[in-house]
């Protein structure tokens, strides 16, 4: 009896997500290794990959062609809040693209340019994005590094994309980074 009424909230919940959510959309949560929750609404071609590759979260984005599908990956960096100004910063900026340049010449890859430096400040979270393009083989691409903070936690978001990936997947890239949200360290 426990077991079927249960099943039956279940079900209730279930639906009423179908019902109230953003049509094609479902807000999706992700418990990180370090405990911390975050959630995106990831659309229904996309894909969610924990510890691929040592990282914690990979969302990508559908094939277009050729052309490698955009990914959106997550890391929560375990940072100390008094250290998150070396990356939340217009100074970090230097530091970023340094970085960026030292391993793409592990890489033989081409520096092309830097995106530059963006403070945004959105549902209570601060956003510092950093970015830049550059060619690995025959390939131009885009990367942008999103620093967040968010409930006293520093989060790395990294958006990589084809420079010729077409703007609708370039736009749901955008509508899944915009949806992040996070819960901190649930106990």
């Amino acid at each position: 009896m426990l077991r079927e009424f249960l099943l039956s909230i279940n079900l209730l919940m279930f639906f009423g997500l179908l019902i109230f959510s953003h049509p094609g959309q479902a807000i999706t949560s992700f418990e990180l290794e370090n405990k911390s929750l975050v959630s995106f609404k990831v659309l229904p071609n996309w894909h969610s990959k924990s510890e691929m590759f040592g990282v914690p979260l990979m969302l990508l984005g559908p094939k277009s062609g050729k052309v490698r599908r955009p990914v959106l990956t997550l890391v929560n960096t375990g940072v100390e809040q008094k250290l998150f100004s070396k990356f939340t910063s217009e100074d970090g900026e230097a530091a970023y693209i340094k970085g960026r340049k030292r391993w793409l010449s592990r890489y033989d890859g081409l520096f092309i340019k830097s995106l530059g430096y963006d403070k945004i400040i959105d549902r209570g979270m601060e956003f510092h994005i950093f970015g830049y393009t550059y060619k690995l083989g025959t390939e131009d691409l885009i990367e942008r590094s999103y620093y967040v903070v968010c409930e006293q936690e520093l989060y790395h978001l990294k958006t990589l994309f084809h420079a010729k990936t077409p703007n609708t997947l370039i736009n749901e890239l955008e509508k899944t980074l915009n949806s992040f949200n996070c819960q901190g360290e649930q106990k």
